[in-house]
């Protein structure tokens, strides 16, 4: 028994690595959302915008789909579940998002995701699949805290939008939550490229009806080369990569374990903002940082 628990140990530890790899790439992506995103959402309107990145990721998903070995056959109650999680994981958690994102700065979105964990941990408790501990909720708050100080030392700026913005935010936040928590069933039974793939093709048909028209009508000739960059980014990298890296890591880990890592995304996209226009990092920055981090580590902790 002992022999096979420490040949098993490297295995786990293997896998952590990988998982927490996983995550700290979506969250370097993340922060590419929220910049290149904000270029996207001034150059298109938003109901173009949302369209043209669901039916770009589904165009991809559907050419590599036939190319997944590790398919497996769905159940058919499973289709139903799968298109409810497109539902919420395109128009009712992308629409919303992008709407926000257009009225406010690329901060404020980083930001409000960081509510994302305590969403998710709700939202398991009320089910019953997470388990409440005094180091799981240490960690969420230390982790938020140290978004709050971050905001702190920038000044409150980062919630300059309009307060309908910030709304439609926390509507996506609601909705990028109760993705997680839907998703982690699933992903028991179907692997992350499945799930990803058909989840979002079939998102995009739930989109279809109602951003197609504005779609067709739009005149594309004024976009920014930005702007296209911006959309490309959305579809191919958010959508496509940043999705499965997401659903790769819950297949392995708690739900609000791998959501904590959204609390590192404001302060890497300050960080962003900083060396990408010379906005002057504080020292609440890298104390916000470090609470940030050390938030994560506790949450993720093998023994919570």
């Amino acid at each position: 028994m002992s022999e096979i628990a420490v040949s098993a140990r490297p295995t786990a530890e293997r896998t952590s690595r990988w998982v927490y790899a996983a995550m700290a790439l979506h969250t370097c992506m993340a922060a590419g959302t929220y910049l290149l995103g904000k270029a996207a959402t001034m150059a298109f309107p938003t109901a173009v915008v949302v369209t043209l990145r669901a039916a770009g990721a589904a165009v991809v998903l559907a050419a590599l789909y036939p190319l997944l070995s590790d398919r497996v056959r769905v159940a058919p109650a499973d289709w139903l579940r799968i298109a409810l999680l497109g539902l919420v994981g395109v128009p009712l958690n992308q629409a919303p998002f992008l709407a926000g994102l257009k009225e406010t700065p690329p901060a404020t979105p980083a930001l409000l995701y960081a509510a994302t964990p305590a969403v998710v941990l709700l939202m398991g408790l009320a089910l019953g699949r997470e388990k409440l501990t005094a180091t799981k909720a240490v960690g969420v708050g230390l982790a938020f805290s140290g978004v709050v100080v971050v905001l702190l030392g920038r000044g409150l700026t980062a919630l300059g939008g309009e307060i309908h913005g910030e709304l439609l935010l926390l509507v996506a936040v609601v909705a990028w939550a109760l993705y997680t928590v839907a998703a982690k069933p699933l992903l028991n039974r179907y692997p992350p490229t499945q799930l990803t793939a058909l989840a979002l093709i079939l998102g995009a048909v739930w989109m279809l009806p109602f951003g197609l028209m504005d779609t067709f009508r739009f005149d594309y000739a004024a976009v920014p080369t930005l702007g296209w960059i911006g959309l490309v980014y959305l579809a191919l990298i958010t959508s496509v990569v940043m999705y499965f890296l997401w659903n790769a890591s819950l297949r392995r880990l708690a739900p609000s374990r791998v959501a904590v890592f959204s609390n590192s995304q404001p302060v890497l996209t300050a960080l962003l903002s900083a060396l990408l226009y010379g906005e002057r990092l504080t020292p609440e920055f890298f104390i916000g940082t470090a609470l940030v981090i050390g938030g994560v580590y506790l949450t993720n902790r093998p023994s919570v």
